[in-house]
Parts: structure tokens; C-alpha cells; sequence
């Protein structure tokens, strides 16, 4: 499968490392969480996932600082390339991650 070509502000060695060890699951738990979504999910190859830390809540008026949510990275996960992962374990948990599993 190709790689896509990285947006200008893409590491490109990243997505090199994305692509040579998939499937794979890809973590973004970086400082600005919902860039590193918009930057590298789109280069999480089919079969592979991605998952965010600190995350909050569906809506960023209840969302804490530093926590991430859904609004932060809708853009993103409602294209229809991407489903959740496990979000019913991830609430019976109580865990602040959320996963997506690239479907296409």
C-alpha cells in the first residue's frame, strides 16, 4: 500500500514508522493532541488504530484543560474512514483514552 504524501508540517520519519510497523496502534499524547489527530490519523494505515489521551468528554464546553474531546477532532473522526475502538471498555474502565480503528 502507498504511504500518503505528509502535509508540510508532517514529520515525515513518523509516518515512515506509522507505515513500517503496521497494523499497529498509534498514540497521540503529545501537547497539542487534537493537531497530532488532524497531522497523523490520516496516515494510520487500514487495519491499524489510533488512540488519544486525556480524554474528556464529547463536548469541549465540559471539557477540563489538557483534556481532549470529541469536538476537538471531529473533523477527523467522522469521515467515514474511521470507526471506535472499544469505547464501551474504555467507559466500563474508566480509562481517558479513545481509540479509532482505520476502516478504509
Amino acid at each position: 500500500t502507498a504511504v500518503p504524501a505528509p502535509a508540510p508540517q508532517t514529520r515525515p520519519e513518523v509516518v515512515e514508522q506509522i507505515h513500517l510497523h503496521a497494523p499497529c496502534l498509534v498514540m497521540m499524547d503529545g501537547g497539542d493532541k487534537p493537531e497530532e489527530v488532524r497531522r497523523y490519523a490520516l496516515h494510520v494505515p487500514v487495519g491499524s488504530a489510533f488512540c488519544v489521551h486525556d480524554w474528556g468528554t464529547d463536548s469541549r464546553s465540559e471539557q477540563r484543560d489538557g483534556q481532549i474531546c470529541f469536538d476537538d477532532i471531529a473533523s477527523v473522526v467522522t469521515q467515514d474512514k474511521f470507526a471506535p475502538l472499544a469505547w464501551k471498555e474504555a467507559d466500563e474502565w474508566k480509562t481517558y483514552f479513545r481509540a479509532w480503528e482505520r476502516i478504509a
